[in-house]
């Protein structure tokens, strides 16, 4: 199987063989014959792996094998270049030249020369006899240090190998911190490899303080518990057994601080200071304090959610009637005092009729029915339904000015859809019949034109623009007012000679229906001296032609 080969961008290009064919003189060129010399740069990269000899150099160098006229133009690095620059297609030539070293002696240069592949391309084409195609696209760039010719690497290849770098150094690292995280009860979470901790009897540094404090094991001997033992080594067993054991009581400890913390969050009494000066910005009273009134706020609001939704909930009983009560036993003291109290009750009884809106301040008005049912409702209920018809409403209306803004943006894309294609007819039928058309601004002279009247204009202006085309920057709506403003750029393409290509931006101002189905006027603010100037030249255009009739 053939090995591939390596990319061109990782090869080093080197012909010395060529160069000592220059410098011995076999060419019978004119002297001198100097090393890398602008007039053997052409050739010289014409013998490396770079060259592609089916562009112009390759075909001009294949002539000059046989012709010594083209031998001679090839090596001439001006009148090669010239001939290069008369024809469109691929090429290769010299865009840096060696240049002089800071701080060297006058005439020292560095030695390297620039190479460009490009294609020059047929549009546009000029006058200039000597590059008559001067637009030119690059397709690759090499450079020449020395004897040695590289070709520079592409920025997409420069950018991908910096991003497959950073993703496999990435990769790496996620690997490795997945297998770093672990948890016990003994340590907690820990995110780097746990180091053995040795078990002979001359190390106590090391050792956890707590470890001889929370001894459960009787008879351990102080030996063990300074190296972190509840058992003595002896004891086959034990060691694992007194683990758990302290497993298990760390375990309980952290269940417990949980249990008596887990309600304090950082948060809620945050730390200011500095390392060494840390302090709390509220007390502890301040805190709970805190807690509390708001554990307070939620239950009333809790509360006085349930009063409005019972309040809403709550049947409409009727009015229970006054149950009969016995007749009381008659007596004289009684009978003058019913007396008294009659007549204080017609008293008060006629001064009520001599004011017939008048109401008791201990009866509140309420509606009551024929049947003597009373009929009022709750103040909460009808806040609620009062609130719910106001957020119905709104929905209501913002659905309806969506369904609007949808129906603007449709029309206004009709018409200039109907505009870069020519369609007079389209143009109209957007319009209401009482549609009007105003070019601002004043300097334009244009009087307000109906449908008819801008229909004929149409008529007149749309045979003149050839490859006509409008492109809107940016547009925006206003649906409550029904109108919007829209960014528009024009060119054209072919026009009558002495008129030029039209190419210009202005602004278009449409006012909607109400529905946003049809617009009901059209204003357009142009560049006037631009306008006024491509109208002058339409208008001399049609005096010349009409001459030549």
């Amino acid at each position: 199987m053939a090995t591939q080969a390596p990319p061109l961008d990782e090869v080093v290009g080197r012909r010395p063989e060529v160069i000592l064919w220059w410098m011995s003189g076999e060419h019978n060129l004119p002297q001198p014959w100097l090393h890398m010399e602008e007039r053997f740069i052409h050739r010289y990269f014409s013998e490396q792996p770079f060259f592609d000899w089916t562009t112009k150099n390759g075909l001009l160098l294949s002539h000059a094998r046989n012709n010594r006229e083209a031998f001679d133009i090839v090596h001439n690095r001006q009148t090669f270049e010239a001939n290069l620059r008369k024809n469109p297609g691929i090429e290769y030539m010299i865009a840096g030249e060696p240049q002089q070293i800071p701080g060297a002696p006058l005439g020292e240069k560095n030695g390297m020369w620039v190479i460009r592949k490009q294609d020059r391309l047929r549009e546009p084409k000029t006058s200039d006899q000597h590059n008559p195609y001067p637009s030119t696209q690059t397709l690759a760039t090499y450079y020449i240090v020395g004897e040695n010719v590289y070709q520079a690497p592409s920025v997409a290849d420069v950018v991908g190998n910096r991003v497959l770098s950073a993703a496999t150094h990435l990769s790496k690292f996620f690997d490795k911190a997945a297998s770093l995280p672990s948890f016990s009860p003994t340590t907690g979470h820990t995110y780097l490899p746990q180091q053995a901790k040795p078990t002979g009897t001359a190390s106590t540094a090391g050792s956890p303080a707590r470890s001889r404090e929370g001894s459960v094991a009787p008879g351990v001997d102080s030996q063990s518990l300074r190296s972190g033992s509840l058992a003595p080594e002896s004891q086959s067993g034990g060691a694992a057994a007194s683990t758990n054991a302290q497993d298990a009581r760390l375990l309980a400890q952290s269940l417990q601080m949980a249990i008596q913390f887990g309600d304090e969050y950082m948060d809620e009494n945050p730390i200011l200071g500095e390392p060494g000066a840390f302090k709390f910005t509220s007390s502890t009273a301040a805190v709970k304090k805190r807690k509390a009134d708001e554990e307070a706020a939620v239950f009333a609001a809790a509360k006085a959610k349930e009063r409005k939704e019972a309040a809403v909930s709550r049947p409409i009983s009727p009015k229970p009637e006054k149950a009969v009560s016995p007749p009381a036993v008659f007596t004289e003291a009684k009978a003058g005092h019913s007396a008294v109290e009659k007549q204080k009750k017609d008293e008060k009884k006629r001064r009520r009729k001599s004011r017939p809106n008048a109401q008791s301040p201990t009866t509140p008005a309420s509606a009551t029915s024929a049947t003597g049912v009373s009929t009022s409702l709750p103040r909460d209920f009808i806040i609620v339904q009062t609130a719910k018809a106001a957020h119905q409403r709104n929905l209501s209306d913002q659905y309806t000015m969506r369904s609007t803004l949808e129906a603007q943006k449709r029309t206004a894309k009709a018409l200039f859809h109907a505009l870069n294609t020519k369609d007079i007819d389209g143009i109209i039928g957007v319009r209401t019949p009482e549609c009007t058309h105003t070019v601002k601004p004043k300097t334009m002279g244009a009087e307000v034109r109906t449908n008819g009247q801008h229909g004929a204009w149409l008529e007149q202006a749309m045979p003149l623009f050839g490859g006509f085309s409008m492109t809107i920057l940016r547009e925006v709506y206003d649906a409550e007012k029904h109108e919007c403003a829209v960014h528009v750029t024009t060119k054209s393409g072919a026009m009558p000679v002495g008129v030029g290509v039209y190419e210009s931006e202005f602004m278009m101002f449409l006012h909607f229906t109400e529905d946003g189905t049809q617009i009901t006027s059209a204003v357009e603010m142009v560049d006037s001296a631009y306008s006024l100037e491509f109208l002058e030249g339409v208008q001399r255009w049609k005096a010349l032609r009409a001459w030549v009739q």
